[in-house]
């Protein structure tokens, strides 16, 4: 059966294919690559409630008209696209809600820099982890500053670039989860590559243990006392908690 995913205000579940022919029509199309990817690694309680306008609100909190990604925007070349999107979260029994900061990539977190999207901190006067855009990508007035950049093609992300597609890599791929780890009071995910991926936060950690437990894997937090034991795990890659090594354990 089909994953469904939340669309719209009310109670609308939709298939992936519905929700890209609804949203995906004038979209960036890199920004489009890893936001449905993003959306389908997520097992389908995630989805857009709002995406391109052609009319912008005149309210406070939003964006000027002209001045919006949820508008068509002219990039350095030339092409016209829109790059942001307004996501909901299922709400069993009640219509859609939004997300919480817990259930989005934060822009500067891990998950942002793993997915290439984030939701941004500073929109307006009131962060919205409801508003999605692509990584780097954040205020109107920074891209024009910075030349109107699209974002960066081809831009690697967990899933590759087919929307549903699991997060974990095949079996025999030298890439595949084994367990999350904890040191000194922080916590990693490691790999069979000999990696390891640090959860910065409670959030991010409590939905990558929840979506590997609805993959049907264990998910629970295992004790790493010896510190030379931790080590020999293998090494950190991306952000790693100040004051720990390259392997993971404390400096200081």
């Amino acid at each position: 059966m089909a994953t469904l995913y939340p669309m719209g205000y009310g109670k609308d579940m939709v298939t992936m294919s519905q929700m890209r022919a609804r949203h995906e029509n004038h979209m960036e199309p890199e920004f489009a690559r890893r936001l449905f990817n993003w959306l389908g690694a997520h097992g389908g309680f995630i989805g857009i409630v709002g995406g391109r306008r052609t009319v912008q609100p005149d309210k406070p909190g939003v964006a000027p008209a002209g001045k919006s990604f949820h508008q068509d925007q002219v990039f350095f070349d030339g092409t016209s696209w829109y790059s942001a999107v307004d996501l909901v979260h299922i709400n069993p029994g009640n219509v859609h809600r939004s997300p919480t900061w817990a259930e989005v990539p934060k822009q500067g977190t891990l998950e942002a820099s793993r997915y290439g999207v984030h939701c941004n901190v500073d929109q307006g006067a009131t962060p919205e982890p409801w508003h999605m855009q692509a990584v780097p990508q954040d205020g109107y007035d920074s891209w024009v500053r910075a030349g109107k950049p699209r974002p960066t093609p081809n831009y690697l992300i967990p899933g590759g670039s087919t929307p549903g597609q699991p997060t974990q890599p095949p079996e025999e791929d030298d890439e595949v989860f084994i367990e999350f780890a904890r040191s000194n009071g922080e916590v990693y995910a490691r790999y069979t590559n000999g990696t390891k991926i640090w959860y910065p936060d409670d959030g991010t950690l409590g939905m990558a243990t929840g979506l590997t437990q609805l993959a049907g894997r264990d998910g629970s937090i295992h004790e790493y006392p010896d510190l030379t034991v931790f080590a020999a795990c293998g090494q950190v890659v991306g952000e790693n908690a100040p004051g720990h090594d390259a392997w993971g354990n404390r400096t200081s």
